[in-house]
Formats: C-alpha cells, structure tokens, sequence
C-alpha cells in the first residue's frame, strides 16, 4: 500500500500528527508538507491522508486550495481527513471539521478525526497570541503551564487503524 499524508501546519503539532501516523501504516508512506515544494500527485496513491491545523476557526489556506484542487482525485480513492486544534470553545468539533474540509469529500473519507493541538504560548506572536490565549487561556491557566497539548497518541493510534480498515474495502 503506498500512501500520501499532505499536511499544514504553521507551529509543527499537525507535522508531528502526520510523522506518528505515517509510522504507524505498512507499505510505503511519504509525507509532503504544503507550502514546501511540488506536492505529488494523489492519483499516484493507493490511498491519501490530508490534516491541517486551526487558526482563527480556520483551516490552513494551503489545504483549502488543495482539497479544491485534487477534489475529484480524492474522491476516488481511500481517504482520510484530520484537524489538529485546541478546542475552540465557541464552536463544536463538528463546527471546526465542517468548516475545514468540503463536504463531498467528508462524506467520502473512510475516516475523520481531531486528534488535538498543541500551543506553546511563548512561541506565539502577535494576532496569534492574542487569539490563543482567548481560545485557550482557560486550559492555561488550569495547567499553569507555557505549553498546552492535548495530542492523543490513542487517537492518531485509532485514526491510522480506522484508515486502515475504510482503505482495505
């Protein structure tokens, strides 16, 4: 099985996402991070896994044009979709996945999942901080801590084998 993961991701938790996934498929997997290069064509793939961060309530503008770009490849093959976020307390997880990826192709992916974020406020600057630490600043004042993650090794774990079992059918 060969399979493409494209990811975006501006502070590294949904390319960290996409590497813990990766190792955990069989045959030949490569990672291609939008934004850096050429990325190759899905229709070369026996299967492609598309994740993105969260900014401001929004998926990366990258992956946008490249679900719209490779919609109808996409669709043609096993396909699984997945957000890396802090839970936005205004809007429900279902909210965040509907706004971040077509519908066409959520009603096509064998498999949907969030599978947490990850924000290290020191690094943040600017709009970023600012949005942060209204989205999050509860989790941070909970933990006391300069860094928040909530990555789930069970969830990437259970995402991989639920792709895994939607791309064998």
């Amino acid at each position: 099985m060969k399979t493409l993961i494209v990811f975006a991701s501006k502070y590294g938790a949904t390319a960290e996402c996409a590497k813990r996934i990766a190792a955990l498929l069989p045959g030949e997997t490569v990672l291609h991070r939008l934004g850096e290069g050429e990325c190759p064509a899905p229709e070369e793939f026996d299967g492609v896994i598309c994740g993105t961060s969260i900014y401001m309530g929004q998926p990366r503008k990258e992956m946008k044009r490249f679900l719209k770009t490779h919609a109808a490849a996409l669709q043609k093959q096993p396909l699984g979709l997945f957000l890396c976020c802090i839970q936005d307390v205004n809007r429900s997880v279902a909210e965040q996945v509907d706004v971040s990826f077509p519908r066409a192709l959520r009603e096509h992916a064998c498999v949907l999942g969030v599978l947490g974020g990850v924000v290290e406020f020191d690094r943040l600057r600017g709009l970023d901080r600012f949005m942060m630490n209204l989205i999050s600043g509860d989790l941070r004042k909970k933990t006391g801590a300069s860094a928040v993650n909530t990555l789930s090794g069970e969830r990437i774990a259970k995402f991989a084998q639920t792709y895994l079992q939607g791309a064998q059918k």
